[in-house]
This record gives C-alpha cells, sequence and structure tokens, in this order.
C-alpha cells in the first residue's frame, strides 16, 4: 500500500489554492480501488513545479544540509552522486554525508 512504484496521484481534482488547502487535502485523502490516492485538490508534485529563475536560499546545520541532499538524491534518482551540483569523486554515496570539508560543499 505504501510502495512508491505503485503510487499515484489523481489528476481529476483542482489544484489546492492554499497551504492550508494542501494541508487538508493530505491530511483527508484517501486511496481509491484502483490505488490512487484522492484527494479534494490535487497536490503538486516535482513535475509539476514551475520552472526558470526563482529558488529558495534555506539555511540551516548539517542536518539541513543532509536532508536537501537526500530529496536532491531522489528528485535525481542518483544516490551514488546526486546529492551534489558537482560531484566529487571522494565523496559519493554515503560519502555525501561526510562532515570532511571538500564533501561539505
Amino acid at each position: 500500500q505504501y510502495s512508491l512504484s505503485r503510487f499515484a496521484l489523481s489528476t481529476e481534482a483542482p489544484a489546492c489554492a492554499t497551504v492550508d488547502a494542501l494541508v487538508n487535502a493530505t491530511a483527508t485523502g484517501r486511496y481509491d480501488s484502483d490505488g490512487r490516492f484522492v484527494t479534494d485538490c490535487t497536490i503538486p508534485t516535482y513535475a509539476s513545479l514551475p520552472r526558470g529563475g526563482r529558488c529558495v536560499h534555506i539555511m540551516g546545520d548539517s542536518y539541513t544540509r543532509h536532508m536537501l541532499q537526500t530529496v536532491s538524491m531522489v528528485l535525481k534518482d542518483n544516490f551514488v552522486s546526486g546529492g551534489f551540483e558537482r560531484p566529487n569523486a571522494n565523496c559519493l554515496c554515503d560519502g555525501q554525508f561526510s562532515e570532511l570539508e571538500p564533501c561539505r560543499r
């Protein structure tokens, strides 16, 4: 039931207009008989996000850096070097989370 390979969202609902609507849709969603997660409004996916020019600057400690690296690895589907913009041959796989200076950039 929780396998990402079988995960699918219904696209029949309108887009969530506010963060509150998104949170409510996530909390009250349900699986239909086809295994799709059905909500009152559509939950945006990475592929549906707008592209171009905008960015978010996130500040934090090493835990925050590791979380962002993990998100990058998942989005790129690259668990060997996907945590970096420019991969470092000395910081592959779990080395991406090393506290050594070359692996912290």
